[in-house]
């Protein structure tokens, strides 16, 4: 077998339009091998043949090295712990054992094994009915029996040249992978890494310019800001910010002051998983970090957080081995809506484009005058940022932006964020935004966006004129159109009974009447 075409003479991604393997494959380089199979791509079938070879004890060691028995490959890659959210000192927090911990599947393993070249031996022949392959891939592993300092040391990446032949039959299909011997290792420690995110297209890319080694992963981010409604400022954005020169710092650096953890617990839904803040160079952190993806059913490839970045266990954990077991203390990074350079970097995920979150305005006006006006929370008061006399931003119990999913496309909200078209997205109003929503969280960081209540039980100018009426919902925290008579006995409840903030948790009548009230569960 003769060695590939070597990648270093410039970026891998520089190439993508001059290889000759057809436009069809260019859109699967530097994918893991996981995510070709799960996607359902042109190579899922000689990505499983490939993860087979690497879980058998035996073909995995030609492609590992004949001394790598300890390592494993896991088809989900790396995991983080298993556990529970539990109560403790007034915080539900995620707790789980050191047995259940994950790091089975992150140590003496395959963290990454991506395809950086794909090449079609029998040219002559379709994607579909080619036969024979050859491949470049690197591998990302770490060995535990290696200490720092050797060569390579316990984190490192490996590069081999493998032909996949799906002529040879069935009966001899361990023959099907051969293994070319023009094999280099790298040491983490040998790397210079930065980070390169795509906002709008929801990719990151991990790029090391040194070695030529990119990896590509999927990301849910912040949802949609459009303030294009009457008397508003016209501003159209993510609420995941733009870091144009930011860097991920060590957890080690800047001690007692860095956000980053490798295991947050607190709140619950972060589950003991890495967060990696992202330090901006001119404004510092803004509460923007890389962390679990949330829905335990899988990573929601769309616009559906408060401004984090939502990240699958397995590339959350290579993340933060580059990030915290590499020599670098900080690693560059810039995460725009537009990134340019990448535009031959795909990943395979599907987007969620047919349903988003935005963040909501109401036609409820304040109930105090001025520019500012306050939404009150357990703990603290919320100051609101409203535009002419109408809308204004909904805070949830922890005085977090509201979001609400929004079935429709994103197509137009797209169109005009990336300079395709001049016509401003819509602002979604409505002034029952103020409902309660029992699945909006009470733990602050994140939260998951929760139905809009659209149940219309009084004419809206009856209400607004009302302003006694309306003024003590207010109070409240409700802030919902009520109903009458069974409204003003709720509140006259909750304002004698359910005074505080435990009060309105944990007592069942408290629950039940701010429930009935605003046809939801939390307060705001």
């Amino acid at each position: 077998m003769t060695a590939l075409t070597s990648l270093c003479l410039q970026p891998v991604w520089a190439q993508a339009q001059t290889q000759t393997a057809p436009d069809i494959l260019n859109y699967l380089r530097f994918v893991d091998l996981r995510d070709l199979l799960n996607n359902g791509t042109e190579l899922s079938g000689t990505s499983n043949l490939i993860i087979k070879a690497l879980e058998d004890d035996t073909q995995k060691l030609q492609i590992l090295g004949s001394d790598k028995s300890n390592i494993h490959f896991f088809r989900s890659g790396p995991l983080g712990p298993k556990g529970g959210k539990i109560q403790s000192n007034g915080k539900s927090v995620y707790a789980y054992s050191q047995e259940n911990d994950g790091s089975q599947t992150r140590t003496n393993t395959v963290l990454g094994a991506e395809l950086e070249d794909i090449q079609i031996v029998d040219t002559e022949k379709s994607v579909s009915e080619a036969q024979i392959f050859d491949l470049k891939m690197i591998l990302f592993i770490h060995d535990e029996n290696r200490a720092p300092g050797d060569s390579p040391d316990d984190y490192y990446f490996r590069r081999v040249n493998l032909r996949v032949d799906w002529t040879i039959p069935k009966d001899r299909a361990r023959e099907r992978i051969q293994v070319g011997n023009d094999v280099q290792e790298i040491s983490l420690s040998q790397t210079n890494f930065h980070v390169a995110g795509d906002l709008l297209e929801r990719k990151v890319i991990l790029e090391d310019t040194t070695n030529n080694i990119i990896k590509v992963f999927p990301i849910g981010v912040g949802s949609f800001d459009v303030r294009t409604a009457p008397g508003m400022d016209n501003h159209v954005s993510l609420m995941t910010y733009e870091f144009q020169d930011a860097v991920l710092k060590k957890t080690s650096i800047d001690k007692g002051s860095i956000p980053n953890v490798r295991s947050r617990i607190y709140p619950s839904y972060y589950r003991g998983r890495p967060f990696i803040a992202i330090y901006d160079k001119e404004k510092g952190y803004r509460q923007i970090g890389m962390h679990y993806q949330i829905d335990a059913s899988g990573l929601r490839r769309g616009f559906v957080s408060h401004g984090c970045i939502r990240v699958e266990d397995k590339y959350l954990y290579q993340l933060d081995v580059i990030v915290n077991e590499g020599v670098q203390d900080e690693i560059p990074a810039r995460f725009v809506y537009n990134l340019e350079g990448y535009d031959n970097i795909f990943h395979p995920m599907p987007k969620m484009d047919s349903k988003y979150n935005i963040v909501n305005y109401s036609e409820l006006a304040p109930s105090s005058g001025g520019r500012w006006t306050k939404i009150k929370c357990p703990h603290s008061s919320y100051n609101v940022r409203y535009y002419g006399d109408r809308f204004h931003t909904i805070a949830d119990s922890d005085c977090l932006t509201r979001v609400s999913e929004k079935s429709g496309h994103v197509y137009d909200v797209l169109a005009y964020m990336k300079g395709l078209s001049e016509e401003l997205p819509q602002t979604y109003t409505s002034w029952d935004n103020h409902v309660p929503t029992s699945s909006m969280s009470t733990e602050g960081g994140e939260a998951e966006a929760g139905n809009v209540n659209s149940e219309n039980t009084k004419d809206y100018q009856q209400f607004m004129n009302d302003t006694s009426l309306r003024g003590r919902v207010q109070d409240a925290l409700f802030g919902n159109r009520p109903q009458e008579p069974r409204a003003k006995k709720n509140i006259r409840y909750i304002e004698s009974r359910c005074r505080t903030a435990e009060q309105k948790r944990t007592n069942p009548n408290c629950k039940a009447a701010i429930k009935d009230l605003g046809k939801g569960g939390g307060l705001y």
